[in-house]
């Protein structure tokens, strides 16, 4: 959702000064007083973006925020943005909604991403090169703990630490309530990453990482691996499964 908004809209919400009607917004955190931040409406190809030709930084509205803010977290943007646009849903029956965490966000992106054949096809391809077939990936993408992150940091380059890439995020459920608590990253590409392969996100308290935790109730036996990508390969070998992965 956050991803959606009209970055010209977020500047005037942020209150950002604009000494024309329909020009470009000074970046408050500059030393300038001139207008150096332009903004770009959304195209039929492209989202809406913006430039600061001051500083060189360019992106769509979460690299904005983390422009204007100094943030360095995508998902501290995007809880942000949500915030200050009314874009946290409210509850059926009309009580206020509980707050969002971070974690809510990445989750919810990465199901997202998961969700679009193209995104999808790049998930299931790194997951095929190391011998797990799509029923085991899509079967853990339809219970909500599997997606894609493709989040590069705007400030880094591509082979510096942090910059980000796509990566398989293994979203991290609470057993008893199937709320988010954490997600963890793994890069496929660790090399654009600096040669980080792993990242991760919330306070998961102890809880694991399943598969599909409704599944545990009938299960004889669990077996627990170290990471998303090893109980995938077990899943894989223990087809059709006598035992349960988490």
């Amino acid at each position: 959702m956050a991803e959606g908004v009209d970055c010209e809209a977020l500047c005037v919400r942020l209150g950002l000064e604009r000494p024309t009607p329909r020009g470009s917004f000074v970046n408050p955190a500059a030393k300038v007083a001139r207008a150096t931040l332009r903004c770009t409406p959304q195209s039929k190809d492209f989202g809406s973006s913006f430039e600061d030709h001051l500083t060189g930084a360019w992106g769509g509205p979460v690299e904005l925020w983390m422009h204007l803010k100094g943030e360095d977290v995508e998902a501290f943007a995007m809880l942000g943005i949500a915030q200050l646009m009314g874009l946290v849903p409210g509850l059926d029956d009309g009580t206020a909604p509980e707050a969002r965490q971070p974690v809510d966000w990445i989750a919810d992106r990465a199901q997202a991403l998961a969700a679009d054949a193209g995104q999808r096809a790049i998930l299931l391809g790194w997951l095929a090169d190391r011998g797990i077939p799509e029923k085991v990936a899509y079967r853990a993408i339809e219970a909500g703990t599997l997606g894609l992150n493709d989040y590069r940091n705007p400030r880094f380059e591509a082979g510096a630490m942090h910059h980000g890439g796509d990566a398989l995020a293994a979203i991290v459920r609470h057993p008893w309530d199937g709320r988010v608590v954490a997600v963890d990253l793994h890069y496929l590409n660790p090399e654009t990453n600096g040669g980080l392969a792993t990242a991760g996100h919330g306070d998961r308290g102890g809880a694991l990482w399943c598969l599909d935790w409704k599944a545990v109730d009938k299960a004889k036996k669990v077996i627990v691996v170290a990471t998303a990508p090893g109980l995938q390969d077990l899943s894989t070998c223990t087809s059709p499964p006598r035992a349960h992965r988490c």
